[in-house]
């Protein structure tokens, strides 16, 4: 049976992967999951949420497929959004109409169902946030 955290490993190598997106973040180490409770927090960042995921399927795919939904959020310290924007722009770029093929798990095309405006958080003026909430279908492949 697929967990989250399989699906929200294969994003993250997605995201680490996806070279414009590391080159704004100046490293991939800047992409982790949401859960990471590091030392530091530098920014920019990029957070993946663990994703949200519900049985999809019937016959043989029982128990081998899940609907799947996944956050993604951009994190900036600016006196403006303009950093968070961009970076939502480049997780677009990386993350729209793929395809995640990893030992165990195949996705469908991931599909972007809403960006929220990046905004300042509510703990830190200073700090931008906007997420991504993608969508698609899991398999577990043997």
């Amino acid at each position: 049976m697929l967990s989250p955290d399989d699906l929200s490993a294969a994003v993250l190598t997605k995201l680490k992967a996806y070279a414009p997106l590391v080159a704004a973040l100046t490293s991939a180490d800047r992409v982790k999951e949401s859960q990471w409770h590091g030392i530091e927090f530098d920014y920019p960042a990029v957070r993946v949420q663990r994703p949200t995921i519900s049985p999809y399927g019937n016959g043989n795919c029982t128990g081998r497929q899940v609907r799947a939904q996944v956050t993604v959020t951009a994190f900036a310290k600016k006196d403006s959004s303009k950093t968070a924007q961009e970076l939502q722009g480049l997780i677009q770029d990386a993350l729209e109409g793929q395809i995640v093929n990893v030992a165990g798990l195949r996705t469908t095309s991931l599909r972007n169902q809403l960006t929220s405006p990046a905004a300042p958080t509510p703990n830190d003026p200073d700090v931008w946030s906007g997420a991504t909430t993608w969508r698609t279908i899991a398999t577990e492949v043997s």
